[in-house]
């Protein structure tokens, strides 16, 4: 799902739809971050559904994953979301789902939790 608000554009993760922006919300999603971590690797990535629906749930590996995560010694999901909304919008470009779709004139990132990935037109002030 996604939506538009003053000029940018949000795609929701599917586990966080319908807890909204406000202050308990995120209470909600760090709340709803932290026992999807629990299930193992991160399983909004295709590798973490993959291992998890294989494996089943393991809340220690899922705790490994995190602190792995989180001192940078393992790749994030979250840091290769931005990229692979790139290439998605170029291919739909391509095939002419998408019409001006120019990469350059957009800063695509994500949300500290949640995994909402938000595009905003580009300003002169964001490092290229």
């Amino acid at each position: 799902m996604a939506r538009v608000s003053k000029g940018t554009v949000e795609i929701l993760h599917s586990d966080y739809i319908g807890l909204g922006d406000g202050v308990f919300a995120t209470i909600g999603k760090v709340g709803r971050s932290i026992q999807l971590t629990l299930r193992g690797p991160d399983p909004a990535g295709p590798e973490g559904k993959r291992q998890q629906s294989a494996r089943g749930r393991r809340p220690i590996t899922g705790v490994l994953n995190l602190l792995g995560r989180k001192l940078d010694f393992l790749q994030e999901f979250e840091d290769q979301v931005p990229a692979y909304v790139e290439q998605l919008l170029d291919r739909l470009e391509a095939a002419n789902m998408v019409t001006g779709w120019c990469r350059s004139e957009w800063v695509i990132t994500t949300k500290l939790v949640g995994l909402d990935v938000v595009l905003r037109p580009r300003t002169e002030t964001d490092p290229d």
